[in-house]
């Protein structure tokens, strides 16, 4: 199944969204560097009733991807390591509880 996320800027946090469910997975602030913009922190959403992966190595890793392929339209392949596929069948082992 297909990744759908709810991405968007407001006062300098760009909000990425769950769209299935729409709950807010992550929140980065951006900070304006001329014409450019770098990331000045990033908070990942931990309520277990929302999103089960609590692990920082892989939400690095698919923040990048979501930013790089999703948002910024570049051609970046998934993450398909392992932890990636484990994070996705605990979601959906959550999601398929109710």
């Amino acid at each position: 199944m297909e990744d759908h996320w709810f991405i968007y800027l407001e006062d300098g946090w760009l909000y990425l969204h769950r769209s299935w469910t729409g709950f807010c997975i992550y929140q980065v602030r951006l900070e304006a560097i001329g014409e450019s913009h770098k990331i000045a922190e990033a908070w990942v959403n931990r309520d277990r009733e929302q999103y089960v992966n609590k692990r920082d190595s892989y939400d690095r890793t698919l923040l990048s991807y979501l930013i790089d392929r999703v948002l910024l339209g570049r051609e970046t392949a998934f993450p398909g390591d392992a932890l990636l596929r484990e994070s996705r069948r605990k979601w959906w082992q959550l999601w398929n509880r109710y």
